[in-house]
């Protein structure tokens, strides 16, 4: 179950979790949680988790959140807020803006597994 990436021993486990829930079908909730330090590889994985759907024919599946502008770009991602159609106003500090429900049912009408890139700065609140 190789997307064609190096990986060391233990994102090898992580992809293959992933990929083996993925490709099985299997229907049970998949919770999975990658920590590391920078530069210990997350972002690797969540690129081998992506080249194997994109493989397979389904990237529509997958969907990978980012904090920053930056990120999402290294991840080819989108951001948590535009993700789900809210605009944050982060000089004063408040998210702006009615959702849509249709556009909002769009983007997610496929998805079944969504990757929450640096999950710290997502706020309990």
């Amino acid at each position: 179950m190789d997307a064609g990436i190096d990986k060391n021993e233990d994102q090898e486990r992580a992809f293959r979790i992933v990929g083996e829930h993925f490709v099985t079908g299997d229907q049970d909730q998949l919770l999975l949680h990658i920590s590391g330090i920078r530069g210990s590889g997350k972002s690797h994985v969540i690129n081998a988790i992506r080249t194997l759907f994109e493989k397979m024919d389904r990237a529509d599946k997958l969907q990978v959140t980012a904090p920053t502008g930056c990120a999402v770009l290294s991840l080819e991602s989108l951001t948590y807020h535009s993700v789900v159609l809210l605009r944050r106003n982060f000089h004063i500090g408040i998210t702006q803006g009615q959702v849509n429900q249709t556009d909002l049912e769009d983007i997610w009408k496929n998805v079944a597994y969504l990757i929450i890139d640096e999950i710290s700065l997502v706020s309990a609140r």
